[in-house]
């Protein structure tokens, strides 16, 4: 499988790689920034040319920065979010949306995003996000004057993104954890949605928040409402460990096999696993074993 294939995303001019980097977990407190910065270095230097973070991303924002120093600014697109600002966290008013924006410019040293997404507001959040003069218009305004080149969202309401879509203000959405080998709901509305409007898609979290990373899976840490794709994980985890494969391989190579105008986002925390993702995007699976897992899961990747 080609990760590095250029894929145009929605309507935008944008083309970028298969597979792109998220910047959720490249920060953790715990880790030293160098390994960060390595890591969206490698990540360039792979061909990967897609980043997207957020200022909630503990550090993400400044040590990417970082690492694009010296870099070309045309060589790569970048996304953020706003609405979720540690300072000003769950704050969707306009001038919160503005304000944001305009701390990660600095943090990102740079002076424009290709993309700006809202990320995650609750369903009471929307009516004032899409009222006359709220939030997604402050977003279009934004993205006139050229602070971003396009605007999205960045949810996990299918009605929200519906809802979003439907206005024709936005250019791009992330979906999360809502299409993988343990959830396809995305693939039921808000996929054919953006497909029929022209919205790109950055499909975030195919490894399921790591329950597909590869690792047994581990419930005791996990929501509640995760129990299902858990017990799914777990026994596809099984199934591959029987065979001698990786459960990572068919998460990622499903994700990837969507025919979309967009990319898949994966969030490795260090050059190691971004080696893992990495390798598992290009692992042959052979066609036989495909059709095996389809008959224990019911599951075989888009064509």
């Amino acid at each position: 499988m080609d990760l590095f294939e250029m894929r145009q995303i929605g309507k935008t001019d944008m083309r970028a790689s298969a597979l792109a980097l998220g910047g959720g977990w490249l920060a953790p407190p715990d880790q030293d920034d160098s390994v960060g910065i390595n890591l969206v270095r490698r990540a360039l230097e792979m061909g990967i040319n897609y980043i997207d973070t957020s200022p909630s991303y503990w550090e993400s924002e400044r040590l990417i920065g970082e690492a694009l120093v010296g870099v070309s600014r045309e060589s790569y697109y970048l996304s953020t979010k706003v609405g979720t600002h540690p300072d000003r966290p769950k704050d969707y008013s306009p001038a919160s949306l503005r304000w944001s924006a305009q701390q990660s410019l600095k943090q990102l040293n740079v002076d424009y995003f290709d993309i700006l997404l809202i990320h995650d507001p609750t369903e009471e959040d929307v009516e004032a996000i899409l009222a006359p003069g709220g939030g997604l218009d402050e977003m279009v305004q934004m993205r006139d004057e050229g602070l971003t080149r396009y605007i999205g969202i960045g949810v996990r309401s299918h009605e929200w993104h519906k809802r979003a879509i439907k206005t024709g203000k936005t250019d791009v959405m992330l979906t999360y954890m809502d299409y993988t080998l343990v959830n396809q709901s995305a693939a039921q509305d808000i996929l054919p949605l953006a497909a029929q409007r022209g919205v790109g898609v950055i499909l975030g979290s195919p490894l399921a928040g790591g329950l597909l990373g590869g690792r047994e899976p581990d419930d005791a840490k996990l929501p509640r409402d995760w129990r299902d794709q858990f017990e799914a994980a777990h026994a596809m985890w099984q199934w591959c460990k029987d065979r001698g494969r990786c459960v990572r391989d068919f998460a990622i190579q499903f994700c990837l096999a969507l025919p979309m105008q967009g990319v898949v986002l994966s969030g490795p925390r260090n050059v190691r696993e971004l080696q893992e993702v990495v390798d598992s995007a290009t692992k042959p699976i052979p066609q036989e074993l495909w059709d095996e897992f389809q008959r224990e899961f019911g599951i075989v990747p888009a064509r």
